[in-house]
This record gives C-alpha cells, sequence and structure tokens, in this order.
C-alpha cells in the first residue's frame, strides 16, 4: 500500500521569481520529502538550497560555492570554525580537479588511534627539517636511500647472477639519472 501525498499539508511562500521557501515539500528526494527547504536562483540561473529533510539530514546545496566566514569579533585564540560529528565519518571530496587545500600558520593534525595518510602515486613531505619521534620506525622500499641494503628491487632482481650484480647495475642507473 502506498501512502498518498497531501498536497495540503505543503505550503510554499514565493518572494519573487529568485527565492521561495517550501515547509513540508510533497516532491520525493534522495532522503525523502522536505520538512523545509529555501531555494533561490541568480539571474544567470545559478541555483542554490537550504534545507532539512524528513530523514533528518541537512542539505546546503549551491551551484558554484559555499563560502563560511566567521570570527571578525572573536578572540584570537578562538576556535571561529568547528566541525563536529558526533556519530560516524566526516568525509570531504573533491571531484573533477581533485585537490583540497589546507592553509595556515600551523597546522595539528591529531589522532587518538591510528593514523593512515595513503596517496595513489606520489607522496612529498617538504620542510625546512623534518622529526620523527617515535618507539618504532619501519621502512619498506625497494628502492631509495632508505630502502634496506640486499632489498631493492634491482638486488633482487639481479641475485644469484654471475658477474651482473645489483650494485653494478645501481651504478648505471645513477649515472643514467
Amino acid at each position: 500500500m502506498t501512502k498518498e501525498k497531501d498536497y495540503n499539508k505543503e505550503f510554499k511562500v514565493v518572494y519573487g521569481p529568485s527565492c521561495r521557501v517550501t515547509v513540508n515539500g510533497q516532491t520525493m528526494g534522495y532522503t525523502g520529502t522536505d520538512v523545509y527547504r529555501l531555494y533561490g536562483a541568480t539571474d544567470d540561473n545559478k541555483k542554490f538550497s537550504f534545507g532539512v529533510t524528513q530523514a533528518g539530514k541537512m542539505e546546503i546545496n549551491s551551484d558554484v560555492s559555499i563560502e563560511i566566514i566567521a570570527g571578525e569579533e572573536n578572540s584570537n585564540k578562538s576556535e571561529d570554525i568547528l566541525i563536529h560529528s558526533r556519530r560516524g565519518n566526516i568525509s570531504i571530496t573533491a571531484d573533477r580537479n581533485g585537490c583540497i587545500k589546507i592553509s595556515g600558520t600551523h597546522i595539528a593534525i591529531e589522532a587518538s588511534g591510528d593514523m593512515e595518510i595513503s596517496a595513489g602515486n606520489e607522496l612529498k613531505l617538504e620542510a625546512t627539517k623534518i622529526i620523527l619521534d617515535s618507539n618504532t620506525a619501519q621502512v619498506e622500499a625497494i628502492d631509495g636511500n632508505l630502502a634496506s641494503e640486499g632489498d631493492t628491487f634491482i638486488e633482487k632482481a639481479t641475485e644469484g647472477l654471475q658477474g651482473i650484480g645489483g650494485d653494478i647495475i645501481k651504478g648505471i642507473v645513477k649515472k643514467l639519472f
């Protein structure tokens, strides 16, 4: 049995051609119907909406960008913008160009448990000074100046060959590059 929509529950206030507010929206979305939705559009039809669904999900959507600014009247050591998840994860995803930038005079990343950093290609750390402070530090590498002696790819590939050892090939490769 399907529940019939009660369009009498829906209430809309239209503020001209570019702004409207809908309460108890009856149009079904990904997370159900809306409790309320503020919708706006520019003269160039760039759309923005802000609302809450019946599933309890708050949604902010913009065709162009979203800017959050706070703290002008706050003290220098205050937390101006806080993002807190009571349960579950926080995901930041950059589609298309894929670049996420975090910048500031001091950036601290803390984990009360494990921390994982993973890169599909190159992971580059660049600083005047890098300090590793750990009870145990391990490097697993098949090439480079941190690879264990005898464990590099070239040394393993030439293991047991007479007259051509990894050290000879490594020297040739270094001269070429």
